[in-house]
């Protein structure tokens, strides 16, 4: 064989090589070492797809909403958005003195925006059964709920610090408009009378 017919054949493996190159970004550097004719060819094996996150997993992401069954839809609203934008469904976490026409009426909403939700109802004890929940749960990715929700409140100030522990994911607390705008009211009071 020729140095010209040699030089040819390097040149054409190279070329084969670097035609690939678009389709094996993935491969190690030594498989493509091998195509250009420094190595074993029989080696290469291009990369399988794998998506940074399978559709099936993020079909289980879950978003729980801890409801007292007040009426006020702020957390109810931002839970629907945030589970629309991150394609998780919801964990309903309702007090156990909840009425069934509070419970209806969210689970009507949940339903009418087309989000999957599954329904939990607290018992006596609802905080214990909320960290239970967390800790079942490996697929949460935060909970919401309302600053003056008692069970929440009791979660965060007595059962975890009993614990000795954090909560492993994260609060969303999402102020009531309407409570929101009486306590505006009743700091411009406060600050009328001094």
């Amino acid at each position: 064989m020729s140095m010209i017919t040699k030089l040819k054949n390097a040149l054409n493996q190279m070329q084969e090589g670097l035609a690939h190159q678009n389709t094996t970004d993935f491969v190690p550097m030594s498989k493509k070492i091998s195509i250009l004719g420094y190595g074993n060819e029989s080696e290469l094996s291009l990369p399988s797809e794998r998506p940074a996150r399978n559709a099936v997993e993020m079909k289980y992401q879950r978003i729980a909403l801890v409801e007292n069954g007040s009426g006020t839809d702020s957390a109810l609203h931002y839970t629907i958005e945030a589970c629309q934008r991150q394609n998780a469904e919801i964990d309903l976490l309702v007090h156990h003195d909840s009425s069934d026409e509070s419970i209806k009426r969210m689970e009507t909403k949940i339903s009418e925006s087309g989000i999957s939700y599954r329904l939990q109802q607290l018992g006596a004890e609802g905080a214990k059964d909320i960290s239970e929940y967390i800790d079942k749960q490996k697929a949460l990715v935060f909970m919401v709920a309302t600053p003056d929700d008692s069970i929440v409140r009791t979660l965060i100030e007595e059962t975890m610090p009993r614990r000795k522990r954090q909560l492993p994911v994260p609060l969303v607390l999402i102020e009531n408009p309407q409570s929101q705008a009486m306590h505006n009211h009743s700091q411009a009071e406060t600050l009328d009378v001094a």
